[in-house]
Formats: C-alpha cells, structure tokens, sequence
C-alpha cells in the first residue's frame, strides 16, 4: 500500500496543559501543536493521547491528510477531581 503523510494538529485549552501522542507504536514529535507521519493508506490505525494538567482542561486533535479531514477529537477533556486523562481513536487515511 502507498504512504502519504498525515497531519495532527493539536489544540490545548491552556499552554500549561501537557500532552503526548502515538499512532499504533510510534510516539508522535509535535512541533509548535503539530505533527506529521507517513502512515499506510487505506489500512487501520490508532491514535492514542494522554495529557497532564488541570481538571476540565481538554485537549482537541484534528488529523488531515492534505488538507482534507481523516478524523477530529472534538474535546478530550480532563475529569472533575483528576489530573490526568487519556483516550484514542481509530483512524483510516
């Protein structure tokens, strides 16, 4: 299958939010709340996320290939009474 680069632009709700992102086993390098990877067209993938900070901070994700949307995580939000939160979503570019 054929490789084309994706994008994943993040969207903290505050700048002392800290975050992390993989796809599959691949820790993602976000540069300035983006990152870019060559992922296999047409097949299956996973984005997993987790972030440290403040109860009901949130954390959204949009993923792009050229321009046009794959899939977006609207608000991933920190729970009441937590510092931390998690969660990932399936994606086929």
């Amino acid at each position: 299958m054929a490789k084309a680069p994706i994008t994943f632009t993040f969207k903290p709700s505050s700048d002392t939010l800290n975050y992390h992102a993989v796809v599959d086993t691949t820790a993602l390098r976000i540069v300035n709340a983006v990152a870019e990877l060559p992922l296999e067209l047409g097949n299956e993938h996973i984005l997993y996320w987790w972030m440290e900070g403040n109860s009901g901070e949130t954390l959204s994700i949009k993923v792009s290939k050229g321009g046009d949307d794959v899939t977006t995580v609207k608000e991933s939000t920190i729970p009441p009474g937590k510092l931390k939160a998690a969660g990932y979503r399936r994606l086929t570019p």
